[in-house]
């Protein structure tokens, strides 16, 4: 479960990542 949790933050964290660059790209 905690494994899990922690899994699961990590992608939040990653995906929060990826659309923050996209979008600094995108206006660039």
């Amino acid at each position: 479960m905690l494994v899990s949790s922690l899994l699961m933050t990590r992608l939040q964290r990653t995906t929060t990542l990826k659309v923050a660059l996209s979008s600094i790209l995108s206006l660039l």
